[in-house]
């Protein structure tokens, strides 16, 4: 099977179970970076293991280095064209 097919039907299966998980708030990143972290680190946590803490740490280091300190609509949105450049 492929790797797309395994995926959606993990997903399929854990669906209702990553639906009720609200993974803890990371203190070093930005309210907006992480609601986009947010169900990816569901799916690590319901994975199991050490996923969870990987995708913490990897959460932190790809989105944890930049402070806003104005969080407006207009500078968030030239902070993320920054960070896409």
């Amino acid at each position: 099977m492929a790797l797309r097919g395994r995926i959606a039907a993990w997903a399929g299966n854990h669906v209702e179970d990553l639906k009720r998980r609200h993974p803890a708030v990371i203190e070093e990143i930005s309210d907006r970076a992480f609601d986009g972290w947010e169900p990816l680190l569901a799916i690590a946590e319901a994975t199991g293991g050490e996923w969870a803490a990987k995708a913490r740490i990897a959460a932190i280091r790809l989105s944890g280095s930049v402070a806003i300190e104005d969080d407006s609509a207009g500078v968030q949105a030239l902070a993320d064209c920054r960070r896409g450049f």
